[in-house]
């Protein structure tokens, strides 16, 4: 008769089932209060840390010298009794009650990272650009959109996220930038915010996306009118210009600017040359301009000083010009 395979041990619920406040005390570990033991590390501290240095927190433990990442109950263990993962699990199976995982089980992780073919388009995403609404958002908007959308599981349709995690990924350093978007998505309906608390600590929020909510639907159609009597205006006032793809009044002069000069279908260097064969002729303009100034002056003058002449006295001088 075949003999049936024993499972596996359930990893996930020893790191999360299990207290690790109780782990730190079967594992010898002096405890202070409730969330603060002594290192067995010693070496690595001053005094033999006589001052706690590590720390529990939502079920995984922190030594503020020794460690760079927090530790699960089985990399606790792990470290303290110089073990693999297989002899763990056997300490925590003679001490607590494990589940086992039966043989044969496809043990199956859903991706962080949704795999897609670029350039096949999303219907989200296509909604939110045909009608005009990402085109109204600003940088903080797009960002936080982006960021949230990244990480939503394809399973549960809900990101589970910190908010300095989605200001690290959004790129916005700002948390009142980021309440601020995440309050003006929730007024529209796109998004709801899922907060919870255990106890007198408030957990890790959820958000989770409705793009089919009745206010958000009304959302994207008033933008979407929007979009079209503008797009609309702009076409009727093209089509009245005199100036075919210049919707500017007849007699307006046109910007000198490289932009312009390429819509215009001229050559940057002709375009140059012109504009140094206008500012010479404006020099040469300006030049004539004070010479018939500097002329008219001088005939003023010599008429001015003809005219006392005959009085016999200068206005000058303020006397008799043979004085």
């Amino acid at each position: 008769m075949a003999r049936s395979r024993a499972g596996i041990p359930d990893m996930k619920y020893i790191r999360q089932e299990v207290p690790i406040n109780e782990v730190a005390q079967a594992l010898g570990l002096r405890i202070r209060g409730r969330n603060l033991t002594h290192c067995w590390r010693i070496e690595n501290h001053k005094n033999g840390d006589r001052t706690p240095s590590l720390s529990f927190h939502k079920n995984r433990a922190k030594c503020f010298v020794c460690d760079l990442h927090p530790l699960s109950t089985l990399d606790l263990v792990s470290l303290h009794e110089n073990c693999g993962l297989d002899e763990a699990a056997k300490w925590f199976r003679g001490r607590w009650y494990v589940p086992e995982i039966p043989p044969n089980t496809k043990l199956r992780r859903p991706e962080r990272w949704r795999q897609e073919r670029a350039g096949v388009g999303d219907a989200f995403w296509d909604s939110l650009v045909r009608t005009g609404f990402w085109a109204s958002l600003d940088d903080a908007g797009r960002a936080v959109l982006v960021a949230l959308r990244t990480f939503i599981d394809p399973h549960t349709n809900e990101a589970c996220i910190s908010y300095r995690g989605l200001c690290r990924y959004a790129g916005k350093a700002s948390r009142t930038t980021l309440a601020r978007t995440l309050s003006y998505f929730e007024r529209i309906g796109l998004l709801k915010v899922i907060r919870t608390r255990e106890g007198a600590v408030r957990k890790v929020s959820r958000y989770r996306l409705n793009p089919d909510n009745e206010r958000f639907q009304q959302q994207l159609h008033q933008t979407h009118k929007r979009l079209v009597a503008g797009r609309d205006l702009e076409r009727l006032s093209l089509a009245a210009s005199p100036y075919k793809g210049d919707p500017k009044p007849a007699g307006l002069p046109k910007s000198s600017t490289m932009s312009s000069v390429v819509d215009r279908g001229e050559s940057p260097r002709f375009a140059a040359m012109n504009r140094s064969n206008e500012f010479s002729s404006t020099q040469s303009d300006r030049s004539s301009m004070m010479d018939r100034s500097d002329g008219d002056c001088r005939g003023l003058g010599q008429d001015i000083s003809a005219r006392w002449a005959t009085r016999g006295s200068s206005p000058f001088r303020g006397g008799n010009l043979t004085r």
